[in-house]
């Protein structure tokens, strides 16, 4: 659907409002569940605009995605949807 994804990585291990490099990043992200790989939320294409949420809802397959908004910045502009997968698993893995 999208190569959209959000990294984490433990609050405490990220102090400063700087960019990581890459490579620290990655091994940053790992640690929040102790693996190799880095921790990720994928992120899909949310609702139209005027559709109620937050709420989550289940897609295809078994995925479970929560949908809301963050209000947006300037008055003029409409807030940013993101639509989080919370429960799924990539084909990949």
């Amino acid at each position: 659907d999208t190569k959209d994804y959000l990294m984490l990585v433990p609050a405490a291990g990220d102090a400063s409002p700087a960019d990581l490099p890459p490579e620290d990043l990655l091994k940053a992200s790992a640690k929040v569940i102790g693996k190799k790989h880095p921790t990720v939320l994928y992120l899909v294409r949310a609702g139209k605009d005027g559709e109620k949420v937050p709420k989550i809802g289940r897609e295809e397959g078994d995925r479970w995605v929560f949908e809301g908004e963050i209000p947006a910045a300037a008055k003029d502009k409409k807030p940013l949807r993101l639509g989080i997968v919370v429960v799924g698993k990539s084909p990949d893995f």
